[in-house]
């Protein structure tokens, strides 16, 4: 624990989370995502504001993990901090939705995509 405590004082505490993220995402273990959890809170706490990268993998290790409440939780968290979603954000939320039958908030995020000007792309149409 002493090490990590040095390593996150030298190191940028949003990308260490983004990289735990992506891990915990990737193996969907809860240990890896309560630890992603505890990083996002000292993040906030010490002042370090959250990016779309950071908001987007938490969203979907919560999800890949059964939190899918927690994951709109922290989806609203991220709207209204006034981070804009990006295409891997939106593609994850149709992906989401798709997995859970929820077909027709699938094709409501298609639609506010293209109205605002960020259009589907390949990713978007290969989940």
């Amino acid at each position: 624990m002493r090490l990590l405590s040095l390593f996150l004082r030298k190191c940028n505490l949003d990308l260490i989370l983004s990289l735990t993220l992506s891990h915990t995402s990737l193996t969907c273990k809860d240990r890896l995502l309560q630890q992603a959890l505890d990083l996002f809170s000292s993040m906030k706490t010490k002042g370090i504001k959250p990016n779309v990268v950071t908001y987007t993998s938490l969203i979907r290790g919560l999800y890949n993990s059964g939190c899918g409440d927690e994951a709109q939780r922290v989806l609203t968290e991220m709207l209204e901090s006034n981070i804009a979603p990006n295409i891997k954000t939106y593609s994850m939320l149709v992906d989401m939705f798709c997995k859970d039958g929820c077909v027709d908030q699938a094709q409501s995020i298609l639609k506010h995509m293209i109205e605002i000007g960020v259009p589907p792309n390949i990713l978007t149409y290969s989940i």
